[in-house]
């Protein structure tokens, strides 16, 4: 696994190195930008440059500087994310520990005279609900019976 610095490293060398073939390419033709619109016909003339035309990175200990300077950042923006969404968690199970089994309380209102009737009704099976719950396992009950027998066949 490649640290962050490493792959902020890539990512700038490959940035830098297309740069500095765009300069030899411009150096050898200075309208070849111009003159080439197909993206593929582009790519194929920076890649004909070698890393030996271009010659040794005279900025690769700039390079592994800033590459560190872009992990360390990434490290630490990535620490700070869990830092804030570890602090979001913490305060809102806390307030759900403390507050909210009062909350409750008080909207159902199991603290008042008629707690118990509210309970009651709040608990009672709908009517309409359990007569279409009936029917439905009695439509049930019948598609599996059809589908036995259809098997059977």
């Amino acid at each position: 696994m490649r640290t962050a610095s490493e792959e902020a490293l890539s990512a700038l060398g490959n940035a830098y190195r297309n740069e500095r073939v765009k300069a030899v390419l411009t150096k050898q033709d200075p309208e070849w930008e111009t003159n080439v619109r197909d993206r593929s016909k582009l790519d194929k003339m920076m890649a004909s440059v070698s890393d030996v035309q271009l010659g040794p990175n005279p900025f690769l200990q700039e390079l592994r500087a800033m590459a560190d300077v872009r992990g360390y950042y990434e490290c630490a923006f990535s620490r700070f994310v869990d830092v804030v969404y570890q602090g979001i968690q913490t305060e809102l199970f806390a307030a759900c520990r403390y507050e909210l089994g009062e909350a409750l309380k008080q909207g159902i209102g199991l603290e008042e005279k008629d707690a118990e009737q509210r309970c009651a009704v709040l608990l009672a099976v709908d009517p309409e609900n359990e007569r279409l719950r009936a029917e439905l396992i009695k439509q049930k009950s019948n598609l599996e019976k059809a589908s036995e027998w259809l098997e059977s066949q």
